[in-house]
């Protein structure tokens, strides 16, 4: 699988799951590893139920806001 190219006027991107922000403020190149990543993980897990079904993943432009909290 190849790297998706992704273009935003701020080069930073959220991903969504379903209508939940799990990724934001991110550049296209760490959304191209993140999605291709998870895509790996469902495909070897889906007999063991994990949780984030790539289908319902999606890519938006970041809107320069944070919505998530920072890890401490």
């Amino acid at each position: 699988m190849s790297n998706k190219i992704y273009t935003s006027q701020t080069g930073l991107y959220s991903i969504r799951f379903k209508s939940d922000i799990i990724h934001e403020g991110i550049d296209h190149v760490k959304v191209s590893e993140l999605l291709m990543n998870y895509q790996k993980i469902y495909d070897n897990r889906k007999q063991t139920d994990w949780p984030l079904e790539p289908e319902y993943m999606r890519v938006e432009n970041f809107s320069g806001t944070y919505i998530l909290k920072k890890k401490k």
